[in-house]
């Protein structure tokens, strides 16, 4: 598993004490000093992890070296890698046939992030197609709401909060409302 963004290794180091060889990537070296100091901590409990950290630009690493990788995993970190098409097109070809991509980020297309906080990033839908155009198939979109807190205060009108989240949804609100969102996709061919 290649984590891109892996700050101070907690997705890496769960994902080595389940088994996995873990590749993690981070720009800043005093989260990188921390996630091997949390790593040795770990295997002193419990016994030696497949799990190395970089510090490094994430674009000038060499994914070659560790082609072919089984899975990709983001979490609010892809964003800020710019421009992200370009990291795609560094990694992907190293994600194997079969292998799954998941990127948790940002929602762009958040009415918050669209008035105060505009960046060129991907919205949910052009990471979508970026993901299609390079051989995968998404499996899933989903966005992580924040429902607003006057909306909250009326949860009383209605029976159940599940019935207000499900009329939100049918109006297609998650995708002004998601504040985040996830996306798992699957190579399906070479590129």
């Amino acid at each position: 598993v290649l984590e891109l963004g892996c700050g101070s290794g907690t997705s890496s180091i769960l994902f080595g004490l389940l088994g996995a060889r873990v590749i993690g990537i981070d720009l800043d070296p005093i989260v990188i000093s921390a996630a091997r100091k949390r790593k040795a901590f770990y295997e002193g409990n419990f016994g030696d992890l497949d799990v190395e950290f970089y510090s490094a630009n994430s674009f000038k690493f060499d994914y070659s070296t560790l082609a072919p990788v089984d899975g990709i995993y983001s979490l609010f970190a892809f964003n800020l890698m710019q421009p992200s098409e370009k990291m795609l097109d560094l990694v992907i070809p190293i994600l194997s046939i079969g292998g799954h991509i998941i990127i948790s980020d940002g929602n762009m297309r958040n009415l918050y992030n669209r008035f105060f906080r505009k960046r060129p990033v991907l919205t949910p839908d052009n990471m979508r197609s970026a993901l299609q155009s390079r051989c995968c198939d998404v499996l899933l979109l989903e966005y992580g709401c924040a429902i607003p807190p006057a909306i909250v205060k009326l949860r009383w009108l209605f029976k159940a909060a599940s019935v207000m989240e499900q009329l939100l949804i049918r109006l297609n609100f998650e995708q002004w409302a998601g504040v985040s969102y996830t996306i798992i996709a699957k190579k399906v061919r070479s590129l």
